[in-house]
């Protein structure tokens, strides 16, 4: 008699030839099949479901000897540390089933299944078929014209090398690197595929033989309207082949170099190629000249690190409302409470110019605290927000402030503990600033 594992659970079969039922004695077989080219991803899980949901007829055994067949690409302490099982150990149907799982996990896998005849201490045999592996990828190119190196060509094959023999995707990777060697510039390229077995276990090469025809070269390049020197920022130039990748890098230095020079959301492309002619669109759209008049605290460059126009692609009344928001918050960080900035915009079809005029003030510092209505001490208090006298006074700190100490507040147990209000007084004789906070403990 067999014991044989299936999807819906233990099977006890007979030999044909018996007619009979006999006893107990024969070898339970627990198989799970791997991720096979043609299963569906579906079909992988709705095995894994139905093992789990049907019971296994298998009483615990202590496993004697263990013999895995098949395992050639990690060792068998390895394997079996994974699998869960030693000599000595429990073996049972849930263990044998979890330890497949957690082998699949693992992805160098097709097919495993374990034997465990009856009897005390019995013999366990592992057998395994392992998914073949890509050893080496070997490129051979056939080209009587410029062509991509074996480098390039390797980093757009889908497959790669110690990743597992993808059979399915043969087709698909030959078809693919077919494409991305027309964009690289090679219309007429063909790809020969072979797949030859290594002198290794479940290991395979790959023979590539490319013929990359006649290539697409750019003889001339045409960049019509008003436009910088941009050609000095672009890889591509008269005499290379026309790669489609490398052009669209071009195109984004190109953008990137009008927005550094101060235009506003400059556009470059379309591109068109037609006999050897390579013609891009570019439109460097407005200019914006920004000058800052009156700071001498903060330097212009720092105030010009905070201006938003380039980054939100934006110029509206809300950006510079922004923008004046953003330089303030650099005043108020450094002491300056009392700065003011103007922003006054002149724009034509071609320019914009704003310039932002500045008030500075005078510095002021933090002189003193007091909390009115705490039965805190004053120093603990003082301690927590870290202000010491002499530090740069922030108006935007305060409402951070007020918000510290009702956490603090509430982590000591006062639940109903609020910060009521917050006077400041500046002394313009001193240039300093006296705070004072009303709490309301509760």
């Amino acid at each position: 008699m067999i014991d044989k594992y299936t999807t819906t659970g233990w099977e006890t079969s007979s030999p044909a030839s018996s007619g009979r039922m006999e006893g107990r004695s024969g070898v339970r077989t627990l198989h799970f099949f791997g991720a096979r080219r043609r299963l569906s991803i579906s079909l992988f899980f709705l095995l894994i479901m139905s093992v789990m949901f049907y019971s296994v007829r298998a009483e615990a055994l202590t496993a004697g000897k263990i013999e895995i067949r098949g395992l050639y690409s990690i060792g068998e302490d390895e394997f079996l540390d994974m699998f869960g099982i030693r000599e000595g150990g429990i073996i049972d149907g849930d263990r044998v089933r979890d330890g497949i799982k957690r082998a699949f996990l693992k992805g160098l896998f097709e097919d495993i299944s374990v034997e465990v005849p009856d009897g005390e201490n019995p013999t366990v045999r592992i057998n395994i078929r392992e998914r073949d592996f890509i050893k080496k990828i070997y490129i051979d190119i056939v080209s009587k014209f410029t062509s991509p190196d074996e480098k390039d060509i390797k980093k757009i094959f889908i497959l790669k090398e110690d990743h597992v023999m993808r059979y399915d995707l043969l087709d698909r990777a030959v078809n693919r690197l077919e494409e991305e060697l027309y964009i690289c510039g090679f219309p007429d390229a063909a790809v020969v595929l072979e797949v030859v077995r290594a002198d290794e276990p479940r290991r395979v090469n790959l023979y590539l033989a490319v013929d990359a025809g006649r290539p697409l070269v750019i003889n001339e390049i045409k960049i019509p309207g008003p436009a910088i020197n941009i050609k000095k920022v672009m890889k591509l130039s008269v005499g290379d082949v026309y790669n489609r990748y490398i052009l669209d890098d071009d195109l984004k230095r190109v953008k990137e170099y009008y927005r550094k020079q101060g235009y506003f959301r400059p556009v470059v492309g379309p591109y068109s190629y037609r006999d050897g002619k390579l013609e891009i669109t570019v439109n460097p759209g407005r200019k914006i000249n920004i000058t800052i008049v009156g700071n001498s605290r903060i330097s212009t460059k720092k105030l010009l690190k905070v201006i938003p126009f380039f980054e939100l692609g934006m110029f509206n009344d809300e950006v510079i409302a922004e923008t004046v928001d953003r330089m303030l918050s650099q005043y108020y960080s450094e002491g300056y409470p009392l700065a003011q900035i103007a922003p006054i915009i002149k724009a034509d079809e071609k320019n914009i110019g704003i310039s932002f005029f500045v008030f500075e003030g005078k510095k002021i510092t933090f002189r003193n605290i007091r909390f009115r209505g705490a039965g805190l001490p004053q120093k603990k208090l003082e301690d927590f927000l870290s202000l010491k006298k002499g530090d740069p006074y922030n108006p935007h700190l305060i409402e951070e402030y007020r918000n510290a100490l009702t956490a603090f507040y509430e982590a000591l147990g006062y639940l109903q503990a609020d910060v009521k209000a917050v006077d400041v007084k500046i002394d313009s004789d001193t240039n300093t600033a006296d705070i004072t906070m009303d709490i309301v403990e509760g």
